[in-house]
């Protein structure tokens, strides 16, 4: 539903100034162009789509197909015109049409060069595939949607390529011009669908192509419109033959079963958890349920305010990151300024390449842990606390690896408060495996009541990146339960190998090492 809220605009704008188009190409081949534009409608309909072009290119930047596909279809249509009605008329109207377009550049003009930073700046993250494969898909995706490998079942594919077929043919009583309405659908779709290509998006984001699934749902209604015209042979010299309603029957027969297949589609849409997106409306509330006072909200997605402000109560402000060239800093004041943060991830690869943003909330911040929601993460991080001294331990995990000093950033909590601890970890030889930290809060009977497990710094510091003699800086964070008793607790450490979480590395007799005891009151 929010991706469907998200870019439903892009596809009706884009319908609409295709419209627009349309109707501006047809007022001036029907001779508006002789007279006063302004009192024929050429400008009316030039304006139109020059406007809905404004609201398109702001929009999203996968509008700049549909406008590829006008300046195509544009370039056909008056070298036509030129042949058709001379220099001087075709002339008057590439000047209009320039002008329109300059108009909807001259609009978009303050954010082009941020957005062509933008898209330069992210790269493309989408899983490569075979070349066969993903136009298999795009076949299956313009006629059916995302639910195709269910509806394209039982013979639906060759009926769209026969509707498809029948969109090329030109019935003999056409008029002269009908070849630019039967090409316009065809250039939307192959030009939009050929620079997809180009670009390897791939499967992820085929939601780019909306726009152009309407021109393919207008090629297959032509080729519906063309079979439903055609007269048979056998009935051109006896109009009450029976098979001249045989091509009726057949657009209509075509018709419905396209029309069932799609029905039958939506069952799944509803049902099916392999279509279902991503839970927004539970994330925001789960946030909303966990925080407190002074806490905040980082989203690191292109778009993402969009969708989250959807069911935001606006309780906690919103950094959408990132924000300027500073991204450490942007990010540092938010740690300063607010307790917990929470951060909303997806996509973090297109907008953050370097992965800045988690890097310094990792080695900032403390990380108390995270979850999936659909494809989206949620992280939870809390500003660090004042410390103590460290205590030095240098207690060796395995053969290789000794954890220099710990500290916590209180022994005396409360049920609901957050324990912060810092580890100091170094090792004396190069490391093969990549080894998870965890932390753990045991009560009286070595009763687990609180974890954080994760790759030293929050990840951004694997163990096999570490070099001799580094000291590398491990943040953590533990939440006590809010029904957790009163009385002591014990602070465990240990190492285990991430690919296998039963593989733990030795500490003197065990495989953990006690660090602290905390009171709960």
């Amino acid at each position: 539903a929010q991706e469907t809220r998200m870019y439903a605009m892009l596809a009706a704008v884009a319908a609409l100034a295709m419209w627009a188009f349309v109707g501006f190409v047809q007022r001036i081949n029907a001779g508006a162009v002789y007279e006063s534009p302004g009192k024929n409608g050429v400008w009316r309909w030039g304006l139109a789509f020059a406007l809905l072009n404004i609201v398109g290119v702001y929009t999203h930047v996968a509008y700049a197909l549909v406008m590829l596909t006008q300046g195509v279809m544009a370039v056909l249509w008056l070298v036509a015109l030129f042949w058709r009605a001379g220099w001087r008329i075709s002339l008057r109207a590439l000047l209009i049409y320039t002008a329109l377009n300059l108009l909807t550049m001259l609009a978009f003009a303050p954010w082009i060069l941020t957005a062509v930073s933008q898209i330069s700046s992210q790269p493309n993250i989408s899983a490569g595939m075979a070349f066969s494969e993903i136009v298999r898909i795009l076949q299956g995706w313009f006629a059916f949607g995302i639910t195709y490998e269910q509806s394209i079942a039982g013979g639906m594919g060759v009926v769209i390529y026969f509707l498809l077929l029948f969109g090329l043919i030109t019935p003999r009583n056409s008029k002269k011009d009908a070849w630019w309405g039967l090409l316009l659908p065809v250039v939307w779709v192959i030009l939009s669908s050929g620079l997809y290509l180009y670009l390897e998006l791939y499967e992820r984001y085929l939601r780019f192509l909306l726009p152009a699934q309407i021109g393919f749902a207008l090629w297959m209604g032509r080729g519906i419109w063309v079979l439903w015209h055609i007269v048979p042979r056998s009935a051109q010299y006896k109009p009450d033959a029976p098979t001249r309603y045989l091509p009726k029957v057949a657009a209509v027969v075509a018709l419905l079963a396209f029309c069932y297949t799609m029905a039958g589609g939506l069952n799944p849409l509803y049902n099916d958890p392999a279509y279902q997106r991503d839970d927004y409306r539970g994330l925001v509330q789960t946030i909303t349920a966990e925080s407190g006072d002074n806490d905040a909200v980082i989203l690191t997605a292109p778009g993402l305010q969009e969708i989250y402000g959807y069911y935001d109560t606006g309780e906690l402000p919103v950094y959408p990151l990132p924000a300027s060239p500073d991204i450490v800093g942007d990010t540092e004041a938010i740690i300063a300024e607010h307790n917990r943060i929470f951060v909303v991830i997806y996509g973090a690869e297109e907008q953050d390449p370097q992965g800045l943003v988690l890097r310094t909330l990792n080695t900032e911040a403390y990380p108390l842990g995270g979850e999936w929601v659909g494809d989206v993460r949620l992280e939870r991080f809390v500003s660090p606390a004042n410390f103590p001294a460290p205590e030095t331990v240098d207690a060796q995990f395995g053969e290789n690896i000794t954890l220099r000093s710990v500290a916590l950033s209180s022994d005396n909590l409360q049920a609901g408060d957050v324990l912060q601890v810092q580890l100091q970890w170094e090792t004396d030889t190069a490391l093969d495996t990549r080894y998870k930290v965890f932390v753990q809060i045991l009560n009286r009977d070595g009763v687990l009541v609180a974890q954080h497990d994760s790759e030293p710094a929050g990840g951004t510091a694997p163990t096999n990146t570490w070099q001799v003699g580094e000291s590398v800086l491990d943040l953590h964070a533990l939440v006590i339960p809010p029904d957790a008793i009163n009385g002591d607790y014990t602070v465990i450490v240990g190492l285990y190998d991430a690919n296998n979480p039963s593989a733990r590395l030795t500490v003197g007799e065990g495989d953990y090492l006690p660090i602290a005891t905390i009171v709960v009151e």
